[in-house]
Order: C-alpha cells, then structure tokens, then sequence
C-alpha cells in the first residue's frame, strides 16, 4: 500500500541566508485498485522537531505553488504574499496592516479580514513585529492565510513562534497546514 505522502522540499542557500519550503499532497492510493483514497482533507507538514529559524533575512514558504514570505530585518519582520488571490488575516495598524496572532482553534475562513495580494506593486506585505507592533511579542500563534488553487480559494495556517531579545526579532515556525477542500474554512491548528 502507497503511504501518503507530503513533497517537502528544503533548500539551504547558506550564502543568502534562504530556505524554501514547499507544502503539497502526493496522491494516496489503496494499492490495490490504484484508486485514490481520501483520509482528510487536511493537508499538513509537522516542524515541531526541528522549527524553521528566522533570525534574519527572507524564508519562503510555498503552499500549492504560493508563496509567501517571512522577512526578518532584526528590529522589523514582514510577512510578504506573492501570487494573486493570496492574502493573510490581518488587522489595520496606524500606518501598515498588521499580521493577526491566531490563537488555536480560531476558524480561518471567508469571514476573516484578509490583507491580500497587490497587484499594481506585484506583492503584499503586513507588519509581523515592529516598534507599532508588538502583537507577536513572545507569543506562540498561528497566521492565517488564503490562497488559490486551481481557480479556488483555500484557506490555511503557518503556526509560528516570535522570540524579542533586546529590541530584535526571531521567528520559528513550526508547522503549515492548509484545508484542501476549496471555500471551507480551516480552524488554527488543525491536523485533521
């Protein structure tokens, strides 16, 4: 019997300081007809061992070819979206959007606020940590996103870590989900 699998795929660009992690579902089959099998609809990726790292400099993460993008400048992190119909839970700061701390639980779906993708700039970007924005501060939370897949809005979550040390960021991340069932809402945390 085929195991399901997820496709993670983890570039080190030691010289950039990069890494690209990508998220998406192999097919399942029951092994013997080679038909599909459907266990959830939840598609997941664990890092709870090993968190990604971002103490400084950009990590993309791509869920079902969007990408989006954390970027760690130290005393200022931004969470950057590049592909239309993309977009983060977010809510209006003095001057930027800010990116939303999820708690667990917190359903993400079509009535969440989404701070979505630009297209007259090519990008979108929300505040994750700044001297305005202290939300993130020592708080393990998840961020909630949207994105298209074959023509169809998903929603989704990237449950990260921020760790302030005098004035400067770090951010962990810890695990990425999406609902693979297109407009059905996914609750922070999910697995299943």
């Amino acid at each position: 019997m085929k195991k399901n699998f997820f496709r993670i795929f983890a570039f080190a660009a030691m010289a950039m300081g990069m890494t690209f992690v990508s998220c998406q579902k192999d097919n399942e089959t029951d092994g013997d007809s080679g038909n599909p099998v459907e266990s959830s609809t939840i598609v997941y990726i664990n890092f709870e061992n090993r968190p990604l790292s971002i103490e400084r400099g950009e990590r993309t993460l791509s869920i079902v070819d969007n990408e989006f993008q954390i970027q760690n400048e130290g005393d200022m992190a931004f969470f950057a979206i590049f592909k239309p119909g993309a977009g983060v839970v977010s809510t209006q700061g003095q001057y930027y959007k800010n990116v939303t701390p999820l708690q667990e639980n917190t359903e993400i779906g079509s009535s969440n606020s989404f701070h979505m993708y630009n297209a007259a700039e090519g990008y979108a970007n929300a505040d994750l940590y700044s001297y305005q924005n202290t939300a993130w501060s020592g708080k393990t939370a998840y961020i909630g996103v949207c994105f298209q897949k074959d023509g169809a809005t998903h929603y989704g979550w990237i449950k990260t870590q921020c760790i302030v040390n005098s004035g400067n960021c770090i951010f962990k991340v810890f695990g990425i989900a999406y609902e693979g069932t297109a407009g059905k809402a996914i609750k922070a945390g999910a697995t299943k």
